[in-house]
């Protein structure tokens, strides 16, 4: 029997396949900042399989490989809190805010701060009024998925006070930012505001939190949908009251 038959098989070693993992996580990363480079310097039209394999240095076939097309890179950048919030998302807090309105106005402030200098985020701003696309539209709603998650991670065991439409309330505030921020380089005054620098900003974010002091304060009430359908209905006359009295159509009492 030869020595080679009769010499022990060496034995897997079950770190041996950590290298793969770690070279395909590095490859992924790349993908994805191949594909934010993309979008910043050209747009979301030249947002494709080829250019970002290009950019990222990679086969093609690793981008439907790692992430099933553009489609998965295009979800991969939407879950990035870092590239909406131009931090990590994990800032360090201080003392824990006393209310859900006190949470929402730092919230705000730290992300129309960052908004700012985001010129990525702003641009996609910008496009997805002018320019609506399938790729717009998945990249919206990848982000709001992670903002959603986010979000509930930050409010922990805070609470909206009953009756408050906190969707509606957050989404008005948003908006507003987002169009200040916009307008910012080209048309920085806006209603006597002007937002071209930290002074004017400081002005906005008071004036927010101001605002959701009120909104979120105990026994305040939002027309949400439920409120809206009830005060729509139409109201009963008490018993033993006179009734109003109302004219037909030709001038008389009805």
């Amino acid at each position: 029997m030869s020595a080679s038959a009769t010499r022990p098989r060496a034995t897997p070693s079950k770190h041996a396949a950590s290298p793969r993992v770690r070279d395909r996580a590095a490859t992924e990363s790349r993908i994805v900042e191949a594909a934010i480079a993309v979008l910043a310097e050209h747009g979301f039209t030249a947002l494709g399989v080829n250019e970002v394999a290009r950019r990222a240095g990679v086969d093609k076939k690793l981008v439907n490989r790692y992430f099933g097309g553009m489609d998965g890179v295009i979800d991969a950048i939407g879950a990035r809190m870092d590239l909406w919030l131009a931090t990590d998302g994990r800032a360090a807090r201080g003392t824990p805010e006393a209310d859900y309105a006190a949470l929402m106005a730092r919230l705000l402030t730290d992300y129309s701060t960052g908004l700012r200098g985001n010129v990525l985020v702003l641009r996609l701003l910008a496009w997805e009024l002018v320019e609506p696309s399938a790729v717009l539209s998945r990249l919206d709603a990848a982000r709001s998925q992670a903002m959603q998650r986010w979000m509930g991670a930050q409010k922990g065991t805070l609470s909206v006070p009953e009756g408050i439409d906190a969707p509606a309330i957050n989404a008005l505030l948003l908006a507003g930012i987002h169009y200040l921020a916009l307008r910012e380089k080209t048309l920085p005054a806006f209603a006597g505001v002007d937002v071209s620098d930290a002074r004017g900003w400081r002005r906005v974010q008071s004036a927010a939190a101001l605002l959701l002091q009120r909104a979120y304060s105990p026994g305040t009430t939002a027309a949400g949908p439920a409120h809206q359908a009830a005060a729509e209905r139409p109201r009963r006359t008490p018993p033993g009251a006179p009734r109003s009295r109302t004219r037909s159509r030709k001038g008389g009492a009805a």
